[in-house]
């Protein structure tokens, strides 16, 4: 955890990084069982117990948000990924900010001088500031 409060965006590239390689695992095991049918390989107890867990409580997130905040998946997946950008940057948003729900993304216009007229924002929960992507 002191890692994680004095290099955020180091420590959550990691676990990001962690993350996708359980998913990739987990996918490959799966292809092992459904193309070839061998269900006693060595990966398949190691992927199931590492992600598992994970996968659980990424759908969970994923209903939450669609609930109680009308988020399809893939919104949900680019505010992740936005917030992720901005912990620890000149924004302020903080390594806690990325638990708070009030971190949404809106859809915003931007200045006419981009060729974009829609633009990213993230409201910070701790800081209140708006920031524009």
């Amino acid at each position: 955890m002191t890692d994680l409060v004095q290099n955020p965006v180091k420590q959550l590239n990691e676990v990001n990084q962690a993350f996708r390689i359980a998913m990739r695992r987990l996918y490959r095991t799966r292809n092992i069982v459904l193309h070839g049918g061998a269900t006693q390989g060595v990966a398949l107890d190691a992927s199931l117990r590492t992600t598992a867990p994970l996968l659980g409580a990424g759908l969970d997130r994923i209903v939450h948000a669609s609930y109680t905040e009308g988020l399809d998946p893939l919104d949900l997946a680019a505010r992740a990924e936005v917030a992720l950008q901005l912990v620890g940057g000149e924004t302020g948003l903080a390594t806690v900010d990325l638990t708070e729900t009030s971190c949404s993304l809106v859809s915003s216009p931007v200045s006419s001088d981009s060729a974009d007229s829609l633009g990213t924002a993230c409201r910070g929960a701790s800081t209140g500031v708006r920031w524009a992507r």
